[in-house]
């Protein structure tokens, strides 16, 4: 397991490589630094029991992963109804992904996600005219990975809203069936 901060990684005893090669007892990074984008570029030295050294030079790249910023669970959304998140803030530059697990959805319409300023939330509640930083349509069952196209500025306040009213730009059917939304959600940020 390597621990340690990005500058600096020492690989313990029960490392798979180690596994495979009993004699040695340490590795660990001797130089190097990872650059902004991820990759480290530094020279590692293989210990053995006897003490022998070797010097390896390698170039590895760290690949960050989506960081959650939070979860809806077995949500029933009705027709005519939206849900919303509470207020966010981004702590990173980075684009958004939203990752929709839509159980049960009969409409024949398409279910929108929108992700607004908080501004214009209350103008979409109010039934005023608005704006949206993104916005997306999902009309079938299953997961779907919806991401922005652009990366969001740290700093930037935003609210997530699902819609299954006619707010939005798609209308409902108000066909006498309600057309309930059965969905699990959540929001990552993509590095």
């Amino acid at each position: 397991a390597a621990t340690g901060d990005r500058s600096w990684i020492e690989v313990e005893p029960s490392f798979g490589v180690i596994q495979s090669a009993p004699e040695l007892v340490r590795i660990s990074v001797d130089r190097g630094a990872f650059s902004n984008n991820g990759i480290f570029r530094g020279s590692v030295r293989f210990e053995s029991n006897s003490g022998q050294r070797r010097y390896v030079t390698i170039i590895v790249t760290v690949e960050e992963q989506p960081r959650s910023m939070g979860t809806w669970d077995e949500i029933v959304l009705e027709e005519n109804y939206y849900i919303r998140s509470e207020e966010l803030t981004m702590t990173e530059t980075a684009r958004l992904r939203t990752r929709l697990h839509l159980a049960g959805w009969p409409g024949d319409y398409g279910l929108e996600l929108f992700i607004m300023d908080p501004m214009q939330v209350t103008r979409y509640i109010n039934g005023l005219s608005y704006s949206y930083m993104w916005h997306d349509v999902v009309i079938q069952t299953g997961t779907h990975n919806l991401d922005t196209p652009n990366p969001f500025e740290v700093g930037t306040r935003f609210v997530l809203l699902v819609d299954n009213t006619d707010y939005g730009l798609v209308e409902t059917d108000f066909d006498g069936w309600n057309d309930t939304a059965l969905f699990s959600l959540e929001l990552l940020t993509l590095p």
